[in-house]
């Protein structure tokens, strides 16, 4: 540990050296949050498209896949809290 920086090394198949530095783990905390949001707009965007929409399937079609974004976006939040 140099001066607050943690360098883990593994070595791999080629027989190189992955190094990861592990001070900037709340970038990766933000970028998830940033993820999930984006994906929840889309979400809600497509939840109106199918309220707005006449026929039958393509009602579902909006619905099922607005549904498929929130089982997602349900997931990266609570694991973007446990990195932190």
């Amino acid at each position: 540990m140099m001066n607050g920086v943690v360098l883990l090394y593994r070595p791999t198949v080629d027989g190189l050296l992955i190094f990861v530095v592990l001070t900037e783990w709340h970038v990766s905390v933000i970028a998830l949050l940033m993820f999930t949001l984006s994906f929840g707009l889309m979400a809600i965007i497509l939840s109106l498209g199918g309220l707005c929409s006449s026929s039958l399937p393509k009602k579902i079609y909006y619905y099922h896949s607005a549904g498929e974004i929130y089982v997602i976006c349900g997931e990266f939040v609570p694991r973007s809290f446990l990195k932190s």
